[in-house]
C-alpha cells in the first residue's frame, strides 16, 4: 500500500476517536455471520449438531456418530506431528561453522517463548474453523518483570545472568517476539478488505475483554478512577459454576460478583485517510486502543516502531487459512464434513426410533375395551 499520509496526526480527540470507532464497529458486524458459522464447526466437533439445526432439540437426536471429530483427530497429526525447528546456513564463507550454534540458539528460543504450543492451536483452529490466528508480542522489559510465555511458568528477566536451574536467557530480554493464539473472532479486519485479507486492510482490530479495575490500574492506559461504563456486567467465575445432573442436562448457576468486564479494541492503523472538513482523519502506521463508552482512547495513538520496536512495518498478526476461496471466505476442513454428518445422524436416529417402536408391547384386555377388533 503506497504511502499517501504525510503528517499523521498525533492524537484523536473525541469526533476523530468517534469516527474511528465506528469503522471498527462496522467491520465487527460485518464479520458476525462468519463468526456464527465458526461456532457451528465447534458445536459439529463436540458432536452437539442439533444445536445447528433449526427446530431440532436434543431429544430428537437418538444417537451421535461423531465422524467429524474423528476426521479431525486424524487430520491433525499430518498437519502438525512435530514441533517446529530451525536449520541455519551460512550466507557467506566466513560465517561457516557458526551454522549450528546459531539454530540451537534459535530452537532453544523457540522452546522458551512456547512456539510449538501455539502454533499447534493455530492448527488446530484452521483444522475447525475457517482460519488460526496468533499474534507476535514484543517482549520489552524496561526494569526486571516476570514475563509467562503460554504453557511455561514464570521467568524473572530483566538482568544478564542466568536465575535459577532453568531461568532467563540473555536474549529473550532484548525484544523478542512471543507468540499468542487468538480465537478468530477477536480479529476484526476492515471491513473493505475482502475475504480478510490482511494485505488489503486499513486497519485491523483485536477485541479483548478486561477488568475494569486491572485496566485503571494498568498504567499504560488513561482512565479515570471514577470511570464507570454503560455496557459492563457482572463477571462470574469458574468456581461459582454449579452443575446437578439429577435432570440430565447442565443446570449452571451464576453467583453475582463484583468484578466488572468491559470490551476494549487494540487498533492497528496501517493508512487511514478521511478529508472531512469537520472531522478529518489522518493516520499511519499507528496504534492506539479504544474502549466502549469513552470518548477519547484509552491508549493514545504511538507509532508502530514506538510499541514494538525499530524496523516493525507489519500488523503483529498472522493468520493461517488451509482452504481459500478466491473472492470469498475460506473453507475449514470440518465444515465440508457438516452435511454427510447431519446426514448421519438424522439416518442413525431415524433407525433407533424405529427400532424403539417395533420393541414396545401393548397389552389390551378386550373385555373392558369397546370394539376390541377394531383396537
Amino acid at each position: 500500500m503506497t504511502r499517501l499520509v504525510t503528517t499523521p496526526v498525533t492524537s484523536l480527540n473525541k469526533e476523530q476517536t468517534a469516527k474511528l470507532f465506528d469503522l471498527v464497529k462496522f467491520s465487527e458486524q460485518k464479520d458476525e455471520e462468519y463468526f456464527r458459522l465458526m461456532q457451528n464447526n465447534v458445536n459439529l466437533l463436540k458432536g452437539e449438531h442439533w444445536k445447528n439445526l433449526k427446530k431440532t432439540q436434543k431429544e430428537q437426536v437418538k444417537m451421535v456418530i461423531n465422524l467429524a471429530h474423528a476426521h479431525v483427530r486424524s487430520l491433525l497429526p499430518t498437519l502438525f506431528f512435530r514441533n517446529p525447528t530451525v536449520d541455519c546456513a551460512p550466507t557467506s564463507p566466513q560465517y561457516a561453522g557458526q551454522e549450528e550454534t546459531w539454530s540451537a540458539v534459535l530452537n532453544n528460543t523457540n522452546d522458551k517463548i512456547g512456539l510449538a504450543a501455539e502454533l499447534k492451536k493455530v492448527v488446530f483452529d484452521a483444522v475447525v474453523q475457517p482460519e488460526g490466528v496468533f499474534k507476535l508480542i514484543i517482549n520489552k522489559p524496561k526494569t526486571e518483570e516476570v514475563i509467562r510465555a503460554p504453557g511455561r511458568p514464570a521467568r524473572v528477566t530483566g538482568g544478564t545472568s542466568e536465575s535459577g536451574k532453568s531461568g532467563p536467557t540473555v536474549w529473550l530480554t532484548k525484544g523478542a517476539p512471543v507468540p499468542v493464539r487468538l480465537q478468530p473472532d477477536q480479529v476484526i479486519v476492515d471491513y473493505r478488505a475482502k475475504d480478510r485479507e490482511l494485505e488489503n486492510a486499513r486497519f485491523v482490530a483485536i477485541k479483548y475483554k478486561k477488568l475494569l479495575a486491572e485496566l485503571k490500574a494498568d498504567s499504560k492506559y488513561k482512565i479515570s478512577s471514577t470511570f464507570t461504563s454503560k455496557s459492563v456486567s457482572p463477571v462470574p467465575t469458574t468456581g461459582n459454576l454449579v452443575r446437578s445432573n439429577a435432570i440430565g442436562v447442565d443446570n449452571i448457576e451464576r453467583s453475582t460478583v463484583g468484578d466488572q468486564e468491559v470490551s476494549i479494541y487494540e487498533v492497528w492503523i496501517y493508512q487511514i485517510i478521511d478529508d472531512d472538513d469537520s472531522v478529518p482523519l489522518k493516520l499511519y502506521k499507528q496504534m492506539c486502543v479504544l474502549m466502549e463508552d469513552h470518548e477519547v482512547p484509552i491508549r493514545q495513538l504511538e507509532t508502530w516502531e514506538q510499541v514494538n520496536g525499530e524496523g516493525f512495518d507489519q500488523y503483529p498478526i498472522r493468520r493461517l487459512v488451509l482452504n481459500p476461496i478466491n473472492d470469498n471466505t475460506p473453507v475449514s476442513e470440518l465444515s465440508t464434513w457438516e452435511n454427510i454428518q447431519h446426514s448421519i445422524n438424522w439416518l442413525v436416529s431415524r433407525v433407533t426410533s424405529f427400532v424403539e417402536v417395533d420393541k414396545t408391547i401393548v397389552t389390551v384386555d378386550n373385555q373392558k375395551v369397546k370394539n376390541a377388533d377394531k383396537v
